[in-house]
């Protein structure tokens, strides 16, 4: 075969492939090479849906079918047509497929936000020492983030707990507050007071003498209940006064006294008679400034002290027999102590007994000095007229007995009846008698008998006066009263204590102690 028919066999053959060729290209459909979607992110409140396009290219390809998927349907799903709906919070991907050509949209799903928050109730008004549950109505309902906290602007008024537990403490106003996702309501809460019910006096009725003094006692119901007091009233202040339920019969005659709290009243009788005419003494009567006694305080008359003896107190005392010989029918002890002091605080310079320049002085004053027998003596004007004559000479400047002066200042301060013996230095037997009364033995056995001193007291508070100390706490002096006696050993002098009525020495000069004057009538 020569060269030039080979050519035109193999240009026939092109020609003939190429004819081939054009007719199956024209019969081949046009793929989708890309998509593009309408949003590459999305972010979606749950709850909420979005349609997705997407456009599938080249514009003439032959099938633009999409197909849509999420990666995550639990947090967004996607149906046929694009729609994509938030399911629940998180991320996931949307995906669009054509062929073999995809595209894809990050979805993110966002809480659903809290709108609005109330309170319910608004305001409130509550009782002190009450609780009350408040609640939250958040807007929308199915707003994800419905987490409370809750708050009080005053605590030290309202306490209010993790579940919206409201506690009334005091009386006052304070907002509770209420945050959630990012907003607040609050609560207006008055608390007031816890309302008086009842109020109750005890006695219900009172019979007095004139010059008698008693005690209501008022009980307000509920114990915790809050109220400005007790207001006190006498519906005849003439025949009864009262103060803070204090009452003092003035008159002959009938009164009613009031006590009211917190719009609530009670009532008590006090039937007021005469003081009966008698002239018995007994202990406890309160000696007036003019000389007379009287179980009650009598209008007019300036009380000075109260009878703690009834009895002659000049037998033993020839002092007093002699200075006053119309004083035998008692002992009275004055309203109040004449101060605290040392009984004679240069003792160590002097050295020797106060009753033994008494005896060597021819003054006429038996000694200051006691012993197992004189002690139950009732000797305390002899044994202060001694002391008084000791402290006046001039020898004995440098080591006077201190605390007669507190004696003499009270004879300044409070003046005694002229009928009776003036204010004097009681002996250990007069400070027994006040405290324990007749005893049946030596004063120097006495411990815990302090009857008659509970008797004084009373009356003593009763009447205006200052009681004796008789509870001196520990490392104190002040229930130790001196009396004006001696022991046997010169560096002391006798105490009696008020607080069991024991008789003992003590230094006299260290440390103060307490001094309470008496006289005879």
């Amino acid at each position: 075969m020569t060269e030039i028919m080979k050519n035109r066999i193999l240009a026939i053959s092109a020609l003939f492939l190429a004819i081939c060729s054009c007719g199956q290209n024209e019969n081949i459909p046009v793929e989708a090479e890309s998509i593009k979607l309408s949003r590459e992110t999305l972010e979606l409140t749950k709850g909420d849906t979005f349609r997705l396009t997407a456009e599938v290219l080249p514009e003439d390809a032959e099938d633009k079918t999409v197909r849509w998927t999420s990666l995550k349907e639990s947090i967004a799903s996607v149906d046929e047509t694009g729609l994509v709906s938030a399911v629940a919070i998180g991320e996931t991907v949307i995906k669009a497929t054509c062929g073999n050509v995809s595209a894809r949209c990050l979805v993110t799903v966002t809480a659903i936000p809290v709108t609005g928050v109330k309170v319910v109730p608004s305001e409130i008004t509550i009782t002190r020492g009450s609780t009350q549950q408040l609640s939250v109505e958040i807007t929308p309902e199915d707003a994800d983030n419905k987490e409370v906290t809750w708050s009080s602007s005053d605590e030290s008024v309202v306490l209010v707990d993790a579940n919206g537990m409201i506690s009334a403490v005091a009386i006052g106003n304070a907002a509770v507050k209420a945050a959630v996702g990012g907003l607040e309501a609050e609560c207006q809460v008055t608390v007031a007071g816890v309302g008086v019910e009842n109020i109750t006096l005890e006695p219900v009725s009172l019979d007095l003498m004139v010059g008698e003094t008693a005690v209501i006692n008022a009980s307000v119901q509920p114990e915790d209940a809050d109220y400005d007091g007790i207001t006190w009233t006498s519906s005849n202040a003439a025949v009864a006064s009262v103060d803070a339920g204090s009452v003092v019969a003035l008159s002959q005659g009938e009164a009613v006294i009031t006590a009211t709290a917190g719009g609530k009243e009670a009532s008590c009788t006090v039937t007021v008679s005469e003081v009966p005419v008698t002239d018995e003494i007994n202990i406890g009567d309160i000696y007036f400034s003019d000389g007379t006694t009287s179980p009650v305080l009598v209008e007019g008359k300036t009380p000075v002290g109260v009878v703690f003896y009834v009895g002659d107190p000049s037998v033993n005392d020839a002092a007093l027999m002699r200075d006053h010989p119309d004083c035998t029918h008692g002992l009275v002890v004055a309203l109040k102590d004449a101060g605290m002091q040392y009984w004679q605080l240069r003792i160590q310079f002097y050295q020797r007994h106060v009753g033994d320049w008494v005896t060597a002085s021819g003054t006429g004053y038996k000694t200051t000095v006691v012993d197992d027998e004189t002690i139950n003596l009732i000797m305390g004007y002899n044994n202060t007229k001694a002391i008084e004559a000791f402290n006046e000479d001039e020898a004995n400047w440098d080591w006077n007995v201190d605390a007669i002066q507190c004696v003499l200042d009270y004879r300044e301060s409070v003046a005694a009846p002229e009928t009776s013996s003036g204010w004097y230095w009681p002996s250990p037997k007069e400070l027994s008698l006040l405290c324990t009364g007749e005893y049946n033995g030596s004063i120097n056995d006495i411990f815990n008998e302090t009857d008659n001193l509970e008797v004084i007291n009373g009356k003593l508070s009763a009447i205006g006066g200052t009681p004796l100390n008789n509870t001196t706490p520990s490392g104190t002096y002040e229930s130790y009263y001196w009396s004006s006696a001696e022991s046997s050993a010169y560096q002391q002098a006798i105490y009696v204590l008020m607080s069991n009525g024991s008789v003992g020495p003590q230094s006299k000069g260290y440390p103060p102690r307490s001094i309470r004057c008496v006289l005879a009538f």
